[in-house]
């Protein structure tokens, strides 16, 4: 019966991905992360730190977490987070999760042993995420979902950019998709393009707001777009 409300509402509020995990930001004082999982219904959440250090999207700089609750820009600074973490992260419709979570046991988790101290380049000591983390997100922010679908992706960094490529795979990879090939080309596309069919190519269109082209092979085509995201103009 709840799976049947739950389904009623997710196309009511046209929530295509419902199935696929969501994780949000849950609070900004302390900066709190919540994940869902509806395949399993299974939850958790992790804190992190005022003084973590994070490099943030379009070129603005190394932040303190604790500085992005003073944005006016929610959309920037969820950005900042998912692309620090390496994990999708998503502003859900409400309600919608509300009645999804309704009942879950939200286990909590500590991320102690994933930070490191550091000295920023104003000379103060601060936190920042290890070589640990990245390996423990893959575990953690898997999507069952996206996982069932055996899903093998190529791709292409179409602006010549080194590391373009490698930068989204963290955020794909995380969630269950498979990266089998990252490929420079010269098609220096302007926006981001997706091939391919089905659930995973509709879910990595969405998650790079790209154009799709459908066609058999999976590929996530990496234009001036994404590079003006992740590093400014």
């Amino acid at each position: 019966m709840l799976s049947r409300i739950i389904l009623s509402l997710a196309l009511l509020f046209n929530f295509k991905f419902s199935q696929i995990r969501q994780t949000r930001v849950s609070s900004w004082s302390p900066v709190v992360i919540q994940s869902y999982d509806p395949t399993t219904r299974e939850g958790f959440e992790f804190s992190l730190p005022d003084d973590l250090e994070i490099e943030t999207i379009s070129g603005k700089g190394n932040w303190l977490v604790g500085k992005l609750r003073q944005s006016k820009d929610n959309s920037w600074a969820m950005g900042t987070l998912e692309d620090a973490l390496g994990v999708a992260i998503e502003k859900p419709n409400q309600f919608v999760w509300n009645m999804a979570t309704v009942g879950v046991a939200w286990k909590k988790k500590d991320i102690a042993q994933y930070l490191e101290i550091h000295t920023s380049a104003d000379g103060i000591e601060v936190k920042k995420l290890n070589s640990k983390w990245d390996r423990v997100a893959k575990d953690w922010f898997l999507s069952s979902k996206l996982v069932s679908q055996k899903p093998v992706l190529k791709i292409e960094n179409t602006v010549n950019y080194p590391g373009l490529g490698s930068h989204a795979a963290r955020i794909l990879e995380s969630s269950g998709i498979k990266v089998g090939l990252i490929v420079s080309s010269d098609q220096s596309l302007g926006k981001c393009e997706v091939t391919g069919q089905g659930l995973v190519a509709e879910y990595t269109a969405h998650k790079f707001n790209c154009l799709t082209k459908g066609g058999n092979e999976l590929v996530l085509k990496l234009g001036k777009d994404y590079l003006d995201y992740w590093k400014g103009r």
